[in-house]
C-alpha cells in the first residue's frame, strides 16, 4: 500500500502555495538564530526580506516567528525554539506551517466521500472482533500507561510491538518479587441467562522461553480458587488457543468471573489474541473508525493461523467460536500528528489531497484577510474549487464512492442501535 508522510505532504501542500523553503543551515545557530548563507540567494539583499514569516525546526517540528534577518551573514533571528545546529534542517514558510498542518489533518475528513461523490478513504481490513470473545482489548492494542479495561495488579505490564502474533501489539509481562498478575472482571458485563453450570472457556496465545512461566488462569470467587490452563513449555515459541486453554463450568455459587494473565516470578511472558466464551454472541459494535461499511464479514480458517486465510462464512451458516472476524468497509484517512507518520495513499490520489489542503488553508485565510488581501484569496479559492471539481470529473485523482459488496446471504446484516453501528448474525447457534 503506498503511503506518504506528513513531512512529505507537507511539503507538497507548501509548494502548491509557492510557500517553500527547506535546507539545512550552514553554521550553528542557537535558540533564536538560524544561519544559513544560502539565503543570500533569495534575499535579494532585502533585511526585511522574511521578517513575520515562519520557521520551522525539522528535528522537533517547533515553530516560531521570524522578526529579523541579517543579510550579511545570513543569519534569522526569530522566536525561542530548540536551537537548529549546524548543517541541520529547517523550514521557511510565509503561512504559518502549523495551519497547514491543520489542513493536512483537515483535509483526512474533507475527501471523505459525500453520498455518490468520489473521495478519498482508507480500505484497510478490521480484524478487532473475535466470535463470542467477551473480553475487552483483548489483543493489547489499547494502551497508555496501563492497559484500557485491564487491572495491573502485580509488576510490570506494558505494550509490545516486535513479539506478536496478531494485529499490532500484545501484551508482555515481567515478574519480579511474586508471580505478575493482569485481570479482567467479566461479572457485570457479562448478563448471561442461567449461567450456572454453563462451560466458558478461556484460551489464547502465550510465549515464554523458560517452562512453568506463563498461563492462563479464572477464579468465580475473587481469587480463592483458581482454575487454570496448563504452563506453557517454555519453547520459546508461541503455543496457540489449542494448547492455552481453559475450559470450566461455572459453579452455581459464582460471584465474579475474573480472568487472570499470570507470569511466575523471575519470568518475561507474552500474551495475545485472548478469548473468553459462554453463550453465542449475536451482535458486535462495529469499529467507530469504519465510516461506511463492512461491505465484506470473512471469517478466519484456523484458528492456529490468526494471519492466514479468511473467507465467506457459507450462505444461511454462523460464525465459529474463538474465529477472528475480517470486517472491510471505508475509514477516515489517518491523521498523523508527526512527521514520521504516514497518509494511505500516493500518487495520484495525493494531488486531490493536496488540493483540499490547499482549499483549507485560502477558506481560513480568507476569514481574518485584510480588505486588500480578500480579492486575491477569493480569486485563488475559486481556482481550487475548480481543480477539485475537475478532479472528482476526472475519477483517476478519487476512488469510487463504495467498495465491492459481498451478498451477506441470510448470515450477517447491519443496524443502527441508538446511533451506534451493529453488525449482527442472523442464524441460530
Amino acid at each position: 500500500m503506498a503511503t506518504t508522510t506528513r513531512l512529505e505532504m507537507l511539503q507538497l501542500v507548501s509548494e502548491a502555495l509557492h510557500d517553500y523553503w527547506s535546507k539545512n543551515s550552514t553554521g550553528a545557530g542557537s535558540t533564536t538564530t538560524i544561519v544559513d548563507t544560502k539565503l543570500l540567494t533569495i534575499s535579494g539583499g532585502d533585511e526585511d526580506f522574511c521578517v513575520d514569516q515562519w520557521v520551522r525546526n525539522v528535528a522537533t517540528g517547533e515553530i516560531a516567528l521570524v522578526s529579523g534577518y541579517a543579510n550579511a551573514t545570513g543569519t534569522v533571528t526569530h522566536g525561542a525554539i530548540t536551537a537548529v545546529g549546524a548543517a541541520a534542517a529547517y523550514e521557511l514558510h510565509r503561512i504559518d506551517p502549523q495551519l497547514k498542518l491543520d489542513a493536512i489533518k483537515r483535509a483526512s475528513v474533507l475527501c471523505f466521500p459525500q453520498g455518490i461523490q468520489r473521495g478519498l478513504y482508507d480500505s484497510k481490513p478490521d480484524e478487532s472482533l473475535r466470535v463470542d470473545n467477551l473480553l475487552l482489548n483483548s489483543g493489547g492494542e489499547v494502551f497508555a500507561t496501563t492497559f484500557t479495561s485491564w487491572t495491573h495488579t502485580v509488576a510490570t505490564w506494558t505494550q509490545e510491538a516486535t513479539r506478536k502474533i496478531h494485529g499490532t501489539y500484545s501484551f508482555k509481562g515481567v515478574a519480579s518479587g511474586g508471580a505478575a498478575q493482569l485481570t479482567q472482571n467479566l461479572f457485570t458485563s457479562v448478563n448471561i441467562h442461567d449461567i450456572a453450570g454453563k462451560t466458558i472457556t478461556l484460551k489464547g496465545w502465550v510465549w515464554a522461553s523458560a517452562a512453568s512461566t506463563a498461563r492462563l488462569r479464572v477464579t468465580f470467587d475473587g481469587g480463592s480458587t483458581f482454575y487454570s490452563s496448563d504452563y506453557h513449555a517454555g519453547s520459546s515459541e508461541w503455543e496457540s488457543p489449542r494448547t492455552v486453554k481453559v475450559q470450566q463450568a461455572v459453579p452455581t455459587d459464582a460471584t465474579s468471573m475474573t480472568v487472570y494473565l499470570e507470569v511466575a516470578d523471575g519470568g518475561t511472558a507474552y500474551f495475545d489474541s485472548l478469548c473468553f466464551s459462554i453463550d453465542p454472541v449475536y451482535s458486535y459494535t462495529i469499529p467507530s473508525t469504519m465510516i461506511r461499511g463492512p461491505f465484506q464479514v470473512l471469517q478466519q480458517n484456523d484458528e492456529d493461523d490468526p494471519n492466514g486465510s479468511y473467507s465467506p462464512i457459507p450462505a444461511y451458516g454462523a460464525p465459529t467460536e474463538g474465529r477472528i472476524l475480517r470486517l472491510t468497509g471505508m475509514s477516515l484517512l489517518s491523521q498523523p500528528t508527526t512527521d514520521a507518520g504516514t497518509i494511505e495513499i500516493g500518487e495520484p490520489f495525493t494531488e486531490y489531497f493536496v488540493a483540499q489542503a490547499v482549499r483549507y488553508i485560502y477558506k481560513a485565510l480568507l476569514g481574518s484577510a485584510a480588505s486588500q488581501e480578500v480579492d486575491n484569496l477569493e480569486r485563488e479559492l475559486k481556482r481550487w474549487n475548480g481543480e477539485i471539481e475537475m478532479m472528482e470529473r476526472l475519477g483517476r485523482y478519487t476512488m469510487r464512492p463504495s467498495l465491492n459488496a459481498e451478498l451477506p446471504m441470510g448470515v450477517w446484516r447491519t443496524v443502527d442501535e441508538s446511533g451506534t453501528r451493529k453488525l449482527q448474525f442472523i442464524q441460530g447457534r
